[in-house]
């Protein structure tokens, strides 16, 4: 067991994350080549990358899902997931967080630190991912180091420890400055950046090495004495007791250790692989996980261990046309082997683990076993699902779920043959199962079959992949905001539900408030003293409902938009029978508050989007006139040498066709990025026309 432990130790569960084009696919690969993984850097521009497998990838030069790799460094497995960095796959960096132990973000060194940049580190900050952070870039015009730290700092609670500096001679990136052992680092060229040499540092760089250096010292001596006072009375240093101490302060989430380099030019990977093995976690640094205790959802602490029974979170599922439905599962405690029943905890049903795989991107290799801190792909299971835990724990513990942002983009679409209607339904329900961000519905009204997802790339992507990977090409209609629905004033409302099951009627009355709330999904609860009166099965009805009201997407009452915003209590319930059917209860307080909703002054909300603009300086004009067209609220501009990156806020339905519109303002040498911010309510007037437009009067 000892064997074991040692084993875990030795693994890194680790994520590369970032903004679109920072470089996270370009330094994944360099990882795989310098650790003898691959024996060719691939590259995102020629289509030759591990991880970008899918052919739309490798045709659009982004990642769309994220890869799972692993690697050999130092006698260290460090499992890698590669995620997309474009705002509209966000989904998938948000479940791979959810599983990892340690993250490498990425930021350009030109560009600094972009929206998505931004975004995936506060989404590290939720589930408490330690981090280190690699400035990429270093080699191309207008890079600058300093800035992108003084940003960070603005921007993040974290302190930045410098642990390496990069060289600038003469307008060219040499290498880099190691600040704790104080050499000079450079690449050889000439095998793809394999040899590294220790030379003296420049003398012009002599006094900045200097001075970060003792910066470095300052700070880890205010965390630890031993430190504290070998720096200051001179003594010889304790290196391995130095990098104890990051890698402390780096797992507290105290710090986060800054690197530089250039992945494209092979400079400054290495020490990024050798920080990710000495500072960021193993599995057995959590050896105390949170878990949900299904009696009173309860969050407690549990041991992980080797010997601990075992515990999984499923965190992905996928549909393969060989080997048919797979489960990307991390386990956090025990060991699982296959052909072993399991008990999926989050719905209380069996589940038969039939193979385990281990991943490498798109290949898979069968195992007999997974062991604690494995990250694996499972088939057999019919029900998991994203967020499922599955266990063997007698009380039944579940884990936190991933949680998912809300899409903001529709679009109608239909087949191209009347005949594949059938077959598109059956795609959809698995693209469903697949990415929690996407959603599929019939418009009341007209009959159209409606697709939603996190923007209009992510649409164009699913729409491809139903034409390539199910032969089920659609015609398309034009892209649409997702509206949400919710209430502008309180009501209280009561309702009386019954139905005839088994030849035994079955009554329920509900007396339900509403009121504005807050939030993307209605949060409902049942008051107090009323929840308390109930016997156990009434209880556990009533809480599943409210389970479920929290995550389920509820149609509005204006035009079937969902409903968000809203908190509802039940103040009063009166039932005829303590076995009454779990449906009946159900449908009463499901039309209880669709009733309170139509009475409480509904309104619909549009989504607002934050966007960034980078253009040069010669349309800084221009551009700024087209942000005007969209009624656009601009809330800085920063200089970027020749570049101004303009922060605006912006309603999403104006943005529809901007893309093309600035690329032929600019020459194609603008771009932009958006991410949603908030939903606000529309005018009386903007939301009679929208109403118009979708209801048709």
């Amino acid at each position: 067991m000892e064997k074991v432990k040692q084993q875990i130790e030795q693994i890194r569960n680790i994520g590369i994350i970032a903004h679109i084009d920072a470089g996270k696919t370009t330094v994944t690969e360099r990882m795989l080549f310098y650790s003898g993984k691959t024996h060719r850097i691939g590259e995102v521009d020629e289509g030759t990358t591990i991880t970008d497998f899918l052919e739309q990838e490798k045709e659009r030069g982004i990642t769309i899902e994220s890869a799972v790799v692993s690697l050999l460094w130092k006698d260290n497995s460090i499992n890698i997931i590669d995620t997309p960095g474009h705002v509209d796959f966000t989904g998938e960096v948000e479940r791979s967080l959810r599983v990892l132990d340690g993250a490498v973000v990425i930021f350009s060194a030109v560009e600094g630190v972009e929206s998505q940049s931004e975004t995936v580190w506060h989404q590290a900050d939720h589930y408490h991912v330690p981090r280190i952070v690699f400035i990429n870039k270093m080699d191309r015009v207008g890079a600058d180091f300093f800035s992108v730290i003084n940003e960070m700092r603005d921007k993040f609670p974290q302190q930045q420890l410098i642990l390496n500096i990069p060289v600038i001679i003469e307008d060219q990136f040499t290498g880099i400055i190691d600040v704790l052992t104080q050499q000079y680092l450079i690449w050889d060229s000439s095998d793809e950046g394999m040899t590294v040499s220790i030379n003296k540092i420049p003398s012009d760089y002599l006094p900045l090495a200097i001075k970060y250096h003792e910066s470095l010292m300052e700070t880890l001596s205010d965390y630890d004495d031993k430190i504290a006072e070998s720096y200051l009375e001179g003594k010889n240093l304790d290196i391995e007791n130095i990098k104890n101490t990051i890698r402390k302060l780096t797992i507290d989430n105290k710090i986060v250790p800054v690197l530089s380099g250039s992945a494209k030019k092979n400079i400054g990977v290495q020490p990024v692989m050798d920080s990710i093995t000495e500072y960021l976690p193993s599995p057995n640094d959590f050896l105390e996980i949170k878990v949900i205790n299904p009696e009173d959802h309860s969050i407690c602490q549990i041991k992980a261990t080797p010997e601990s029974p075992f515990l999984a979170l499923v965190f992905k599922v996928v549909s393969d046309i060989h080997v048919g439905k797979l489960q990307y599962m991390r386990v956090y405690s025990g060991t699982i082997r296959n052909k072993v029943q399991v008990l999926n905890s989050s719905t209380g049903k069996k589940e038969i683990i039939q193979k385990i795989y281990a991943i490498y991107a798109d290949k898979r290799v069968e195992v007999n076993f997974a062991k604690m801190g494995d990250i694996v792909e499972i088939t057999g299971p019919k029900i998991a699902s994203t967020g499922h835990t599955l266990t063997s724990y007698k009380e039944k513990y579940y884990l936190e779920k991933p949680v998912f942002p809300v899409p903001v983009v529709s679009l109608a679409i239909e087949p191209k043959s009347s005949s594949h209607l059938d077959k598109l339904y059956e795609c959809l329900e698995l693209l469903k199962q697949e990415d929690p961000t996407f959603k599929y519905s019939e418009d009341k009204e007209t009959g159209q079959l409606i697709i939603s997802g996190m923007g209009e790339l992510y649409l164009e992507v699913l729409v491809e992949r139903l034409k390539r990977n199910f032969q089920v090409p659609v015609n398309k209609g034009t892209p649409r905001v997702a509206y949400r629905e919710s209430i502008s004033c309180e009501n209280v409302t009561s309702f009386e539900f019954s139905k005839i099951i088994g030849g035994k009627k079955y009554w329920a009355v509900v007396k339900i408030k509403v009121k504005p709330g807050s939030g993307l999904f209605c949060q409902f609860d049942i008051e107090k003293n009323l929840f308390s009166s109930f016997n156990k099965e009434i209880k556990v009805i009533l809480k599943n409902f409210e389970d479920s009201f929290k995550s389920t997407y509820i149609p509005g009452p204006l035009a079937g938009f969902p409903l968000m915003a809203i908190s509802a209590q039940v103040t009063d319930l009166k039932i005829n029978d303590d076995q009454i059917a779990e449906a009946v209860l159900d449908s009463a307080l499901e039309i209880a508050f669709e009733k309170a909703c139509q009475k409480a002054d509904p309104v619909l909300l549009e989504p607002v989007m934050k966007m960034e603009l980078f253009t040069p300086d010669e349309y800084l004009g221009e551009v700024m006139k087209s942000l005007n067209s969209l009624l656009a609220k601009v809330t800085s501009i920063e200089d970027r040498k020749t570049h101004k990156l303009i922060y605006s806020e912006v309603a999403l339905s104006k943005t529809f066709g901007y893309a093309t519109a600035l690329r032929g303002l600019t020459k194609g040498k603008a771009m932009y990025t958006m991410q949603f911010s908030r939903y606000e309510r529309l005018s009386p007037d903007e939301q009679q026309e929208v109403l118009k437009k979708f209801r048709g009067f």
